[in-house]
């Protein structure tokens, strides 16, 4: 926790039910919404940089997200 004026507050606790999202991305990633757990199955048609962002989600409205560029090589 940030110990200044803009000190942060988090919205999730650990009994937190959260539902994870996949907001943006390629097909051919699929998102467990339960773990949070993302697979990729890439072909070789997808080599280049990708973006990807994903949402976490809690039942009292509480919400983040996080995104990331995924680089597919061969």
């Amino acid at each position: 926790m940030s110990e200044g004026s803009k000190r942060y507050v988090s919205v999730f606790r650990g009994e937190d039910v959260l539902r994870f999202l996949l907001e943006k991305g390629p097909g051919w990633i699929s998102l467990d919404q339960e773990t949070g757990l993302y697979t990729a199955t890439p072909q070789n048609k997808d080599v280049g940089t990708h973006t990807v962002t994903l949402r976490v989600k809690n039942a009292n409205g509480g919400t983040d997200m996080q995104g990331f560029d995924l680089e597919i090589t061969r």
